[in-house]
């Protein structure tokens, strides 16, 4: 008597399962690719407001390391005669509030060149004399006042970055000199 041995089965997949594993695979790329032009526009709405806000922090930065008030002793709130804003420089600009109503579009650095790749975006300022007491409370164009400086960012099609800061007299070193 001979006897048989058993053959070792090999499992393979059968036509169900491929077509259910196709059907699953397919519609996780089709939700995948529906789901790219959602993160697309997410992710250039989070750029443009990064680029918003560096804008307005530089622009914050450059105001802050400026005297309190005019090193020439001229008490006039806003720019001076020789300083009035000029749509392509702010180089003539010596303190804080010399900045009060100036506006750019396209953003430019101080010497009037055109900030890269900011287009399509606008920076403006506004210097206001503040209530020691309230910083909320504007107290016209007093220039030995707090001076609260607010920068706005704005681009269409987006929510405007807008900084706000106080600035004291003698809150810098140079307004001790």
């Amino acid at each position: 008597m001979h006897r048989r041995r058993k053959q070792p089965t090999t499992r393979a997949f059968t036509l169900v399962e491929v077509v259910l594993t196709i059907l699953i695979v397919g519609v996780g790329l089709v939700a995948s690719v529906r789901a790219l032009p959602v993160l697309l526009k997410v992710s250039t709405a989070s750029q443009e407001q990064m680029v918003a806000q560096r804008l307005a922090t530089d622009l914050l930065a450059e105001i802050a390391m400026l005297p309190y008030e005019d090193p020439d002793g001229n008490i006039k709130f806003g720019p001076e005669d020789n300083e009035a804003p000029n749509p392509t420089t702010r180089a003539d600009f010596d303190d804080i509030d010399d900045y009060d109503g100036w506006t750019a579009s396209p953003p430019q650095k101080k010497d009037g060149q055109t900030e890269p790749d900011c287009a399509s975006y606008t920076r403006s300022v506004i210097v206001q004399s503040t209530d020691h007491d309230d910083f909320n409370n504007i107290d016209g164009d007093d220039a030995s006042k707090p001076k609260r400086i607010t920068i706005t960012v704005s681009r269409t099609g987006t929510a405007p970055i807008v900084i706000t800061t106080v600035r004291l007299r003698g809150s810098n070193r140079e307004d001790l000199e």
